[in-house]
């Protein structure tokens, strides 16, 4: 898998190069498995820049399978939009070719203005497969998730299990 990176700033975290946790390499050929994108994790009073956080799969290279997308997590403790941060965001899963795909990764972003945050669920195929999804699945009951905005695009599905409220 791609790791770790976890930044807690008292200021801003200014991004313009790129902060990256992916997945590892596929090897060529019809049996090699990719990684899955790592997690990623930011707490700032802003964030600002034009840079890429990355937590997508292991690239392609010709492997049967590849791993899902990574986790995001962007917290902004006094801005109270996303303007500063004109960059690319981005935990995408496994390649649309491949035969058994990967599920898609997650970008949870939350500024000082919102109360509950919002969640992107974003693959980067154009067709899907039934075993390419995100899910949260909980063995405890009465379990709330609550979201100002929840997003599932490009393909993604997104599922949670019994036990399991979703609010937006």
């Amino acid at each position: 898998g791609g790791g770790a990176i976890m930044l807690d700033a008292i200021g801003t975290i200014t991004v313009n190069g790129t902060i990256q946790a992916r997945g590892g390499l596929a090897q060529a050929g019809g049996g090699g498995v990719g990684g899955s994108g790592g997690s990623i994790l930011l707490k700032a009073a802003t964030l600002a820049g034009a840079g890429t956080i990355d937590a997508n799969q292991s690239r392609f290279n010709g492997a049967k399978y590849s791993g899902s997308g990574g986790r995001i997590a962007l917290h902004q403790r006094v801005a109270t939009d996303w303007t500063a941060f004109t960059g690319t965001v981005k935990a995408f899963g496994g390649d649309f070719m491949q035969q058994s795909g990967a599920a898609p990764g997650t970008i949870f972003k939350k500024h000082a203005g919102q109360d509950h945050g919002d969640l992107v669920v974003t693959a980067h195929h154009t067709a899907t497969h039934d075993n390419r999804r995100t899910s949260i699945v909980s063995s405890m009951t009465d379990v709330d998730l609550t979201f100002d905005t929840l997003i599932v695009s490009s393909w993604a599905r997104f599922e949670i299990g019994a036990g399991v409220t979703l609010k937006v």
